[in-house]
């Protein structure tokens, strides 16, 4: 009496399967390597059928009567060559006139009785566009790791231009700015040639917008605040559109038409213009009082710091 897991191990399964999907695809698969036409032989090919014969019929029940009819239909005794592959169209339906009955094996045929299967396993990882929560949590993770979103940042070669921020990495070129939608014809005309790579510019060390500049609190050459003296001048970040010392970049993508426009200036430009405004003076600190003081109690000194026997505080 055949053995079901002799046969299952024939289709390459585990003893326990009982999916008949899993064993029509594994006999499927299996086929596609033994059958004569695959380069495979007619003994292996119709040991391969029985087994997947007696699965279908289940034949392993004590019950269950010989399968006579599949014995004379394609037994060795009295059936020719054609016998064994006449009517293997069965198995998935496949037969059209002046089709042989081969073509179920070929490529044709496996995209057919698969495609819905592979077009849903495969839809699960359709790309999407990414929501600006995911955004910036990628590119905070990326400036952590000094890294650029699209491994852009490369060391500059020898006679390569360098970012004017780090002196390592090499500045944006021209077929990068197309692909991220830099506008390199205003980016290349600064009157001085700045130069920035892309990590420098995702921090904000060469170039900003004017939201972050007149968010900026500046400093002078020595290092003394300024504050936030570029806030409300519209007419300074105007003066430097007009002497093409900016750039405007708008993202592409295959999601979005419309996509956000932005337009940097560069940082030295702008610290040269906050050096020339006058600072900001400090707001002077007021003292905390506690809700529960009564009026007119005078405020509270600091506690002095207690000295142990050693003579240091605790």
């Amino acid at each position: 009496m055949p053995s079901r897991a002799l046969d299952l191990a024939a289709l390459g399964l585990a003893a326990e399967e009982n999916d008949e999907t899993a064993i029509r695809r594994a006999f499927l698969r299996k086929s596609r390597t033994a059958h004569p036409d695959k380069g495979g032989t007619n003994e292996e090919f119709v040991a391969l059928r029985d087994a997947y014969e007696r699965l279908q019929k289940n034949v392993y029940a004590a019950s269950a009567l010989p399968a006579r009819a599949s014995q004379n239909n394609h037994g060795w005794h009295g059936a020719s060559a054609g016998a064994y592959y006449g009517d293997y169209e069965d198995y998935d339906e496949y037969s059209e006139e002046g089709e042989s009955h081969y073509e179920w094996f070929d490529e044709n045929w496996y995209n057919e009785n698969f495609e819905d299967n592979e077009d849903a396993f495969y839809s699960k990882f359709h790309k999407r566009e990414m929501t600006e929560e995911e955004r910036r949590t990628r590119r905070q993770d990326f400036l952590k790791r000094n890294k650029d979103p699209l491994c852009q940042d490369r060391k500059a070669k020898p006679g390569e231009p360098k970012c004017d921020s780090c002196r390592y990495y090499r500045g944006i070129r021209r077929d990068h700015a197309d692909f991220r939608g830099v506008d390199f014809s205003a980016y290349s005309r600064h009157p001085e040639g700045r130069i920035t790579c892309w990590i420098c510019k995702l921090k904000f060390r060469t170039v900003m917008t004017k939201i972050k500049a007149e968010q900026k609190s500046w400093q002078d050459a020595e290092g003394n605040r300024l504050g936030k003296v570029l806030e409300g001048k519209a007419g300074l970040f105007r003066i430097l559109r007009e002497d093409n010392r900016t750039f405007c970049q708008q993202p592409k993508t295959e999601y979005e038409k419309d996509t956000r426009l932005s337009e940097y200036y560069w940082v030295e430009d702008l610290q040269k213009i906050a050096q020339k405004q006058p600072a900001i003076p400090r707001s002077p600190k007021k003292r905390r009082v506690s809700e529960n003081a009564v009026p007119g109690t005078p405020a509270r000194e600091p506690r002095r710091q207690r000295v142990n026997d050693g003579g240091s505080p605790n």
